[in-house]
Parts: structure tokens; C-alpha cells; sequence
């Protein structure tokens, strides 16, 4: 009988656990999605779903869109997965930072949207630097780019070989957000440009 009632308890609390990881995801989501969507006057950002990991002290952003707040709408960054973790190495130095992987960026840029950005650069450059703070609130260590692309249209709706693209990119930026003591950031990048010339940079 102890054994049974153990077993019930047990599994009681695995239940227990999994419904309110399964609410706080959900409630987080929705917190999210409405301060995404009206902290900016030029844009709008909204996530398709959010994951949390309480072991790896992590969360996960999928499904990750930028639109630009005019009539038409318009579509300009994605993002498949962007992976939000401590950086454990830096605990041991007493540090709390976090690493960030992002997987599957494309970003377009139009005249659309970087007319959008000139048309109020501070205001436009602080709203970016609060949703940061609000998403990211611990000290980024790292962020590593993968297979993302980056492409210059004039216009959205012109042939995909009329567009600058680099495709394939693949990057990491070490120390992201620097302080005094550190004040550099360190990149390394590689990417294809037009789907040919291999690029790398550093």
C-alpha cells in the first residue's frame, strides 16, 4: 500500500509540475505578445510560442515576427527559434549572464522600413533598447547567429535576383553587451553572398 500511495504521490506532483509549466508558458506568452505590440510607434514584434526550461534556466522565443506600424503592414524580420540561457561557464565567476541563440533570422530591408527608422531614429533606437531590457533583462555573455540571411530590396514585391542578399550566415558575438572593465565586443562571421561568394569577417 505505501508502495501505491508513493507512486500516486509521485505522480501527482510530475502532473502538478507539468500543468504549471504548460500556464506559466501560456500567461508569459500572452504578458509578452502585449508589450511587443504596443511598446514601439514605428513596429510591432509578436511570438509565435514560448517554451521554458527550469533545468537549463532557459526559455525559448519561436516563431518570431517584426512588422512595420503602416497600412500595409509590412513584414521585415523573422525568426525561427531565439534561445534565451544562463551562461553557466560565467556562474563560476560569479557572474549571471545569459547566452543567446537565435536560429533561422532573415531580415529584408526596404526603403519602407529604414524610412520608417530615419523618420525617428532616438525614439526608435530607445523603444529597441527597452524591449531589450524587457526580454533579455540579465547581461547578454554571447550571441551565436545560425543559418540566417540578410537581404536589401527596394521593394519587396522585385525578382529575388534583383535583391542583396548574404545567405548561410553564421555568426557569434562575444561579449555582447559590454561594460568599462570590458568594453569590446568581439564578432566572428561567415555567409554566402548571392548564394556564391563566401564572406567571412571578423
Amino acid at each position: 500500500m505505501k508502495k501505491i500511495f508513493r507512486s500516486k504521490v509521485l505522480w501527482t506532483v510530475i502532473v502538478a509540475i507539468i500543468l504549471l509549466r504548460i500556464a506559466s508558458s501560456i500567461i508569459l506568452l500572452d504578458r509578452l505578445n502585449g508589450f511587443l505590440g504596443k511598446f514601439s510607434a514605428v513596429y510591432s514584434a509578436h511570438v509565435e510560442d514560448l517554451g521554458i526550461s527550469f533545468f537549463r534556466g532557459a526559455y525559448q522565443l519561436r516563431g518570431l515576427e517584426l512588422r512595420l506600424k503602416d497600412k500595409n503592414r509590412e513584414l521585415f524580420l523573422t525568426g525561427k527559434i531565439v534561445d534565451v540561457s544562463l551562461a553557466w561557464r560565467e556562474l563560476l565567476r560569479l557572474r549571471v549572464t545569459t547566452d543567446i541563440e537565435i536560429d533561422g533570422l532573415d531580415i529584408a530591408l526596404t526603403k519602407q522600413v529604414i524610412a520608417a527608422f530615419k523618420s525617428a531614429p532616438k525614439q526608435a533606437e530607445e523603444e529597441t533598447r527597452k524591449a531589450g531590457q524587457k526580454i533579455f533583462p540579465v547581461r547578454v555573455e554571447r550571441i551565436d547567429l545560425k543559418d540566417s540571411s540578410f537581404e536589401f530590396a527596394e521593394l519587396i514585391s522585385i525578382p529575388d535576383s534583383k535583391r542583396w542578399r548574404m545567405t548561410k550566415i553564421e555568426a557569434r558575438a562575444s561579449n555582447a553587451t559590454p561594460t568599462v572593465a570590458m568594453p569590446l565586443m568581439f564578432v566572428t562571421m561567415s555567409g554566402a553572398l548571392f548564394d556564391a561568394a563566401k564572406v567571412k569577417a571578423v
